[in-house]
């Protein structure tokens, strides 16, 4: 993990302060552009670059600049020596799915989501099919583990986070490999201090109106399934399932949701990261209740669940994602899911392009 960042960073520091036209050597400590240094791997001649309309948008759009795109009143943050269950607290208070950790010096040291705590959970959880909720009640390991593991030890358990932060004029060309990659949102610094939080739905807002322009609307009028989108098996459950098995179900397959389908394989719902956000240590005997009762009785305020085909094009499918603030939109074969795409995939696309 920190090899793969550290290789975007360093290609992030060269290339992207090159201008356009031809190539130019800028050092790095000892390695240059094009040199055999093992510390500078993969970096690649500006020309290359700026032939891709996206990289070229990206590349002068600062962090910054789409930082002031959002509206945040307060960064809500967590101690690395505070417990899982604080954070749990302060997200779900917030309705955020992430919060940045400070670290014993003061300064960021990373992050933690909804993603690293199901993680977590699957892993101290009991087996499901062994549970009583008079079990759960007790607070033994389970209820123990989630009250006082600290922050440090849980914090990007799901590898879904950026174990680095980014200077606020970074161009956003510079975080879009990571978001490529899945990892969801990184911490943005001013200085030494914590400005905001960037994820892949910033990028997406910020291109949807404007994936239409020039160049970039080549793209845009591609199918998904020209893109090869959407055609990765779906992880399903019935919604008679239980909420601890969504859970196993979500970090074992290192994914942010499931299809919730009937008997007849029809998708009928969901489950995400999102529904189990603000799920605390009191809240521990309801994993037992089937995913529908726990929506019910919960009263969780849910996105909606987006289906659709692998005719609709690109820019179809952003809208969407941004016209329903979702993370994903699932494709379907008549009422029966066959593949998702979701906010990763569509940075993959615009990292390609």
């Amino acid at each position: 993990r920190v090899q793969l960042h550290s290789d975007v960073y360093f290609r992030g520091l060269l290339f992207l302060t090159m201008p356009c036209g031809p190539a130019v050597t800028r050092t790095a400590g000892s390695g240059a552009v094009g040199s055999s240094n093992p510390l500078v791997p993969h970096i690649h001649q500006a020309p290359f670059f700026c032939n891709m309309a996206v990289f070229k948008h990206l590349h002068g759009t600062t962090l910054a600049a789409l930082l002031s795109e959002q509206t945040v009143e307060e960064i809500i943050t967590v101690k690395d020596s505070e417990s899982v269950d604080t954070a749990i607290g302060r997200m779900g208070k917030a309705r955020v799915l992430a919060l940045p950790v400070i670290g014993a010096d003061g300064k960021v040291s990373g992050m933690i989501d909804t993603l690293d705590v199901i993680a977590f959970m699957a892993s101290v959880a009991p087996e499901g099919e062994k549970l009583t909720k008079e079990m759960l009640q007790s607070m033994e390991i389970f209820g123990r583990a989630v009250a006082f593991e600290t922050v440090e030890k849980v914090m990007n358990a799901s590898n879904a986070n950026a174990c680095v932060a980014f200077d606020e004029h970074t161009p956003t060309s510079g975080i879009l490999d990571l978001f490529s990659q899945g990892v969801h949102r990184v911490p943005v610094l001013s200085g030494e201090k914590l400005v905001g939080v960037l994820s892949q739905s910033s990028v997406l807002r910020h291109m949807e109106p404007m994936i239409h322009r020039g160049q970039m609307k080549e793209v845009a009028g591609k199918t998904l399934r020209e893109l090869g989108l959407g055609q990765q098996p779906v992880v399903t459950i019935g919604p008679d399932s239980k909420v601890i098995d969504a859970i196993n179900q979500i970090a074992k397959n290192k994914i942010s949701a499931l299809a919730i389908c009937n008997k007849a394989g029809q998708l009928v719902d969901n489950i995400s990261a999102t529904d189990l956000r603000g799920l605390e240590r009191d809240d521990i005997p309801n994993i037992l209740e089937p995913v529908g009762q726990f929506f019910l009785s919960h009263g969780i305020k849910r996105k909606p669940t987006i289906s659709t085909t692998l005719d609709i094009t690109f820019s179809e499918a952003m809208a969407l994602l941004v016209k329903n603030s979702i993370h994903r939109v699932w494709i379907v074969d008549g009422d029966k899911p066959t593949g998702v795409v979701s906010l990763t995939d569509i940075c993959g696309v615009l990292a390609s392009h």
